[in-house]
């Protein structure tokens, strides 16, 4: 249904209680997902990747939309692929992203840190100029 102009969309009731019901089971289900090592954990990531891939038709058929839009000469295997990849990748990346806090401490962040030469950036950042990297 079209909204119609000038009418705001109502803001939903919050609910202390279904909100700190729901903070708890996903912090639960974080503790769950974190409880194996990395390397089995991001497995997993493209395995529920693979799984949203095939089951949420309407993000599927959107992503190979925009893919076919964004590279009309690549074939429909191609797009396929691409776009069962980019579904593997970001439930990959929020498996990554609860990692990140287990991982990187002030004594380990080291071993997963690597800076190489920043002196382009600092000239940047020094100069005052805005930086996307």
């Amino acid at each position: 249904m079209p909204k119609t102009p000038g009418k705001k969309k109502r803001k939903k009731k919050q609910h202390p209680v279904l909100d700190y019901v729901f903070y708890v089971l996903m912090r639960l289900l974080a503790v769950f997902l974190l409880m194996p090592d990395v390397n089995t954990s991001l497995r997993f990531g493209r395995f529920l990747g693979r799984l949203l891939y095939r089951f949420y038709r309407r993000g599927r058929e959107r992503a190979i939309e925009n893919l076919r839009l964004s590279f009309p000469e690549e074939d429909r295997q191609w797009l396929e692929r691409t776009a069962r990849r980019s579904f593997e990748h970001i439930v990959m990346l929020a498996f990554d992203v609860l990692y990140t806090s287990r991982l990187i401490r002030i004594s380990t962040w080291r071993r997963y840190v690597e800076f190489d030469d920043l002196s382009d950036a600092l000239r940047v950042i020094l100069a005052g100029q805005g930086l996307f990297w």
